[in-house]
């Protein structure tokens, strides 16, 4: 009977070690699953940075071929400035609304996106586990960790939707989260202040000096308008490469 006893306590106990191991693993892959979803949520602040590059590089570059232009054909120092002016504001008006009509697009797409998932869950959640299970197995895990993972995701159908947003059709997991007027007003805002930087020479001659319309004078605002408009895009190339961990060589040539 001792003998009996002693391998019914094992089998008891090994039996525990194996539960205990299992709820670990699956808690350790939970957990990574959970912080790489902090990370890409981390790394999706860049919203509006995107936006902020893209209105800065457009203003930049819009009001300077303008600027170039207008001084090729050889007119006054205010007829410069006062298109350059109007190129400025009527750019930052169409980058603002074009960004925020984009980004309303792609929202309402996502969330279109996200209850046809939904559905299929709700209908044919087999099929979605499966699909799943078929991603991360791609990706690298074994097969029955990666069962056990969408196993406990899809007991909550919600979370499990938002996990295959990002998995499976691959959005932003914040992305939902995107304010398309807030990414409008930081396009205008960056089309303005950007945007104006070649026009700073002519706009501080103009106020020192009202009558300004020697040939000279222009030729030598040409010349700070460039200087300065190449010296803000070196700043913007070496900010998008803090921001993207890219070489701040690389990112200044290719801004």
């Amino acid at each position: 009977y001792g003998s009996i006893n002693t391998g019914t306590t094992t089998g008891a106990a090994e039996s525990s070690v194996m539960d205990t191991t299992s709820a670990f693993d699956d808690e350790n892959a939970l957990g990574t699953h959970s912080l790489l979803l902090e990370k890409r949520k981390t790394s999706c602040m860049g919203d509006y940075i995107k936006s902020i590059m893209w209105g800065g590089l457009d203003g930049v570059s819009t009001v300077f071929v303008a600027v170039a232009a207008i001084f090729g054909g050889s007119l006054t120092i205010k007829t410069i400035l006062i298109i350059g002016v109007a190129k400025l504001i009527s750019g930052a008006i169409s980058m603002g609304s074009g960004d925020y009509l984009s980004s309303k697009a792609d929202l309402e797409m996502m969330r279109e996106e996200r209850r046809c998932e939904l559905w299929e869950c709700e209908n044919f959640i087999e099929g979605e586990k499966s699909e799943m299970v078929a991603i991360y197995v791609q990706r690298g895990l074994l097969a029955e960790t990666a069962r056990r993972i969408v196993s406990i995701l899809a007991q909550d159908k919600d979370r499990f939707v938002d996990v295959m947003m990002v998995e499976e059709l691959g959005y932003d997991a914040n992305a939902e989260d995107a304010s398309p007027w807030k990414n409008g007003i930081v396009t205008f805002c960056s089309f303005l202040v950007f945007g104006v930087v070649p026009l700073l020479g002519y706009i501080v001659k103009t106020i020192i000096d009202k009558d300004v319309v020697a040939s000279s004078d222009a030729h030598t605002l040409f010349i700070v308008s460039c200087s300065i408009t190449a010296f803000t895009l070196l700043i913007m190339g070496v900010v998008r490469a803090r921001l993207t961990s890219q070489s701040i060589w690389l990112a200044c040539i290719v801004t």
